[in-house]
């Protein structure tokens, strides 16, 4: 029998005399030592347990989150942008300012044109600002002194083709009198731009100048100036001006 058998039955273990353990005592300490991993692997277990509820708690609420920004976006967000970047732009055009040197002017004499026009609305692909001139056969007799319009203005002459009924290019007639038609590309809302323009008149009588503006495309019914009055050759509204030309 080992010097430690005894140990089992309460008596002191001859081989463990020297550091005076009882045996009850080292009895205790082997159930502990065998019971202590099994506890210790129950309570990791279970940690192990609680972390994967943790994650997936937290995975469902990142799911839930993600679906209900989808949902708003697809139902609410995206639906109104799109309405938004569909619906069409309404530019406003208004001609500001038609200011002239002079009303009254002798045969041989120039006369000086200030037009300016804005947009009151939103804003225009293009808008375009044109002075037309009846009495005259070519835009040879009208010089082009200033202007502050993004591109250079167009001369057009009789003969050439242009847009009419407010539809540009969709709808060409062919111009029965020269014009000078400026324009800015795009006309940005709220924006402002001016032309300057000296003419001499070829004949005594009335000198007739029409004066419009037209934004494109032409969304609505807003989108040209004036709304009202005399209608050109290209069945659009024009303001009609007038300066006296006498014999000298």
């Amino acid at each position: 029998m080992s010097p430690c058998t005894n140990a089992w039955k309460g008596q002191l273990a001859a081989s463990c005399r020297t550091r005076r353990m009882p045996a009850p005592c080292l009895r205790h300490l082997l159930l502990i030592a065998w019971g202590m991993p099994v506890r210790q692997g129950i309570k990791a277990h279970r940690c192990i347990v609680t972390i994967h509820l943790l994650r997936a708690v937290i995975l469902a609420g990142a799911v839930a989150g993600s679906l209900a920004v989808y949902f708003l976006f697809s139902l609410y967000i995206l639906p109104q942008s799109y309405q938004e970047s569909v619906r069409p732009l309404r530019p406003e055009p208004v001609i500001t300012s038609v200011k002239f040197s002079a009303s009254y002017i002798t045969l041989g004499d120039s006369v000086v044109i200030f037009v300016s026009g804005t947009n009151n609305g939103e804003k225009a692909d293009m808008q375009i600002v044109s002075v037309g001139f009846p009495n005259l056969t070519s835009s040879d007799a009208v010089r082009i002194i200033q202007h502050d319009f993004r591109q250079q203005p167009e001369r057009i002459e009789p003969g050439d083709q242009v847009g009419a009924g407010y539809q540009g290019t969709e709808n060409l007639v062919a111009a029965q009198h020269p014009s000078i038609e400026a324009f800015s590309w795009p006309w940005e809302a709220g924006s402002r731009y001016s032309i300057q323009l000296q003419v001499e008149p070829p004949a005594e009588g009335l000198f007739v100048i029409f004066v419009k503006s037209v934004a494109l495309p032409h969304s609505w019914n807003g989108a040209h100036y004036p709304q009202e009055g005399t209608m050109d050759y290209q069945r659009e509204f024009v303001d009609e001006y007038f300066v006296v030309v006498a014999n000298p």
